[in-house]
């Protein structure tokens, strides 16, 4: 690790996010990618 490098964010959502909503979370600058995880 180093600083300023790559990090990890997570988001818990109580509804299901939309294939819009993650497009709109991959427009963001600097978001690489935007995967849906369902456990």
């Amino acid at each position: 690790l180093q600083p300023r490098g790559h990090a990890v964010m997570f988001l818990a959502l109580d509804e299901p996010l939309g294939e819009q909503q993650r497009q709109e979370i991959l427009a963001i600058p600097d978001i690489y990618t935007a995967k849906v995880v369902k456990l």
